[in-house]
């Protein structure tokens, strides 16, 4: 099943994917038309994406499936986005489950050290990692635009905290 992008998830989208390892981006196949180059509903491959201040104006780097050429676009030129892997369905979300192919944005339900309540939204999910301050625990890795600055800012969470996780534009 084919998922489509909305144009403003683009930048969070692609950025996925480019923080996934080499293999792993090898088997992420993305459908898209480019329009100055003429590439109309064409499955890529991502290479690479170049941030930019302004994120429309970032260059991703693509490698079409059927040719093995490469092309350089900038995101405002991209239409009809769509990723073919599998949509979550209905099953109900976990950190592995967002992680496992899926680069639209999440919110969730936090719970602080303090033992407050706090709801992150708009987080791109990039990995887990063992957390080195808490043996046992794991960290929920991901970034989140910085309204001040428009650049993304690392943000880490404790797996064992988050609850009610959704993901936007789903």
């Amino acid at each position: 099943m084919t998922v489509p992008i909305a144009s403003e998830d683009l930048f969070n989208f692609f950025f996925g994917i480019a923080t996934l390892g080499v293999e792993e981006r090898q088997t992420r196949t993305v459908n898209l038309t480019i329009g100055y180059e003429g590439v109309n509903s064409q499955d890529v491959t991502v290479i690479t994406l170049s941030p930019d201040v302004n994120p429309e104006y970032s260059v991703l780097v693509v490698e079409t499936c059927d040719t093995g050429r490469l092309i350089a676009t900038r995101l405002y030129e991209l239409a009809d986005v769509s990723d073919a892997s599998e949509d979550a369905g209905g099953e109900e979300l976990t950190v592995d489950s967002v992680l496992d192919g899926r680069f639209n944005p999440v919110s969730f339900d936090y719970t602080t050290a303090r033992g407050t309540q706090k709801r992150i939204t708009g987080l791109t999910p990039a990995y887990t990692q063992p957390s080195e301050n808490h043996p046992g625990k794991t960290l929920f890795v991901g970034f989140k635009e910085n309204e001040e600055t428009g650049s993304y800012d690392r943000k880490q969470f404790r797996t064992d905290r988050i609850t009610n996780l959704t993901q936007d534009n789903a």
